[in-house]
């Protein structure tokens, strides 16, 4: 019964989109990564994490279902997981709580209903526009 159990948390956390970039969304993708470097809270986090939570955040939005970034840099989680998850609509786990997440964040009103109430709203609607206006991005 336990196995049962088991393979329908991991089916539960598996993907059904395949994460492919074209030109208009990696264009987001990096309007996303730049306006996360400016953030004053963020400081702390390795320009490669970054890179990794603006994909996260990105995709989510991009196909209105939560993603999770499980990590094992527990520095990453205790000193930012609270601050990404409650601000910016990012949000990580060590592997142990990653089902528990997953299933936190099935109870929840989609991706698209919910940014608004977020700071990162504004990255999103940044990258949008920038998007839609066809601005060369640099």
């Amino acid at each position: 019964m336990q196995t049962y159990t088991l393979c329908v948390y991991i089916e539960l956390l598996k993907s059904n989109y395949i994460l492919l970039e074209d030109d208009d969304t990696r264009k987001m993708l990096d309007v996303i990564f730049n306006s996360m470097l400016n953030e004053r809270d963020l400081k702390g986090i390795h320009k490669s994490d970054k890179l990794i939570l603006s994909r996260v955040f990105g995709f989510q939005l991009l196909n209105n279902t939560y993603y999770i970034f499980v990590t094992l840099d527990y520095t990453l989680i205790n000193n930012f997981g609270y601050v990404l998850s409650n601000n910016y609509m990012v949000y990580i786990s060590s592997p142990l709580y990653a089902v528990y997440k997953a299933f936190v964040l099935k109870q929840e009103e989609a991706p698209e209903k919910m940014y608004h109430n977020f700071r990162s709203s504004v990255w999103w609607d940044k990258a949008k526009r920038e998007v839609s206006l066809g601005k060369p991005y640099m």
